[in-house]
């Protein structure tokens, strides 16, 4: 027998057997969710509930009502106010969320808040006893173990649990021989490196950081791995006259003040002065208008500078590229004389000021021309 099928009818049949199918998809899922009770006997507990917990952070009792999707980490920053755990990734890979939940460290960002109903809490807000840090707090500001300090609070608490994983006789995958009785873990620096590893520094502090970690175990042999400086001799000027007359007696000696990148150096034995003057203490931070210019400070700020209303009206382009980062530098070279070695001040020069600035101008500009030249010439290389 041949059945033959209109195109509308076609049609209608296809519509009323979608629907069908949907229909019977909604009703099971609706009786899913509103059943009492799964075939365990267990009562789930729906998105829409919210729960009653109570959490222990930081030795303090916080009830809470939230939802059941609400984790740790947000449960601590957002309903708590516990800011000092960060969120990064939000994926577990960063440890930046890293707390202590009974003394054992856990990503909070991958915990419920719910499933942590009772127990105690600890965040980097905890760790010290009034105005006493903790010893790993105090390790990690000797060593250096930190540089934006985003991660840091991650990296303290992760560290206080590393310690008690070893002291518990816990083993990594560097562990050289994991039958060792009682077990007894060396804490060597790669130890410390394999048990950190899931704690990230973008900053690449991770020298300080095992030197801290190393420290606070009480092992002083990886102290070693901090770099220090050379010993040097520290004079403090009365004032403009002395400053000059050590440096000028002295060519080991340099000047020493706020907001210099010389201690910088001086970690990494780049630069070894045997005498540092200071002459934060000095009043050199005058801007004032003088024949021919504007007499800056030697340690007027940048921001200072920047902002003086001399340096605004008269040299708007200094004060914008200060501000904006670019021209740090134009403030030293138009100077005459390098900071107090010949005087208390620097001055301006209009005529210096625009040789200069035209020279930069140059040089932008032949950069620009480079910028676009380069990849045409790199193609046909290649090519």
């Amino acid at each position: 027998m041949r059945i033959r099928l209109k195109r509308r009818r076609f049609g209608q049949l296809i519509a009323a057997s979608t629907a069908t199918a949907v229909l019977g998809k909604l009703g099971k899922n609706t009786f899913a969710q509103t059943r009492p009770q799964t075939s365990s006997g267990l009562a789930p507990i729906s998105g829409a509930d919210s729960l009653n917990i109570t959490l222990r952070v930081n030795g303090k009792i916080h009830a809470l009502k939230l939802d059941p999707h609400v984790t740790l980490l947000d449960a601590l920053r957002e309903y708590i106010g516990f800011t000092g755990t960060k969120k990064g990734y939000d994926r577990g890979q960063c440890g930046a969320c890293t707390v202590l939940v009974d003394g054992r460290r856990i990503n909070s960002c991958l915990a419920l808040a719910c499933m942590h109903d009772g127990n105690e809490i600890t965040t980097v807000e905890g760790l010290a006893k009034g105005n006493e840090l903790h010893p790993m707090q105090v390790a990690f500001i000797k060593h250096d173990g930190f540089q934006c300090g985003y991660c840091t609070p991650g990296e303290i608490c992760s560290a206080i649990g590393l310690l008690r994983e070893v002291q518990a006789g816990t083993v990594s995958a560097v562990t050289a021989d994991v039958r060792q009785p009682g077990g007894k873990v060396e804490l060597t620096a790669a130890e410390i490196r394999e048990r950190m590893s899931g704690n990230i520094c973008r900053c690449g502090a991770y020298p300080g950081i095992v030197a801290a970690v190393s420290e606070a175990n009480g092992n002083q042999a990886q102290r070693s791995v901090k770099q220090t400086m050379k010993p040097f001799a520290l004079a403090r000027a009365a004032d403009q006259g002395t400053a000059i007359r050590l440096v000028t007696s002295d060519q080991r000696a340099k000047f020493i003040a706020g907001g210099t990148n010389l201690i910088d150096l001086m970690k990494g034995n780049v630069e070894q002065p045997e005498n540092l003057i200071d002459i934060t203490r000095l009043k050199m931070t005058r801007i004032e208008e003088c024949e021919g210019g504007i007499r800056l400070g030697a340690l007027a700020p940048n921001s200072d500078t920047a902002n003086h209303p001399l340096v605004r009206q008269r040299y708007p382009l200094l004060s914008q590229g200060i501000l904006a980062g670019v021209l740090t530098s134009v403030k030293m070279t138009v100077s005459s004389g390098q900071q107090t070695r010949h005087s208390d001040s620097r001055v301006v020069d209009e005529k210096h000021f625009w040789r200069v600035l035209r020279w930069m101008s140059v040089l932008l500009e032949l950069g620009a021309w480079a910028r676009q030249w380069y990849p045409t010439w790199s193609r046909q290389v290649i090519a």
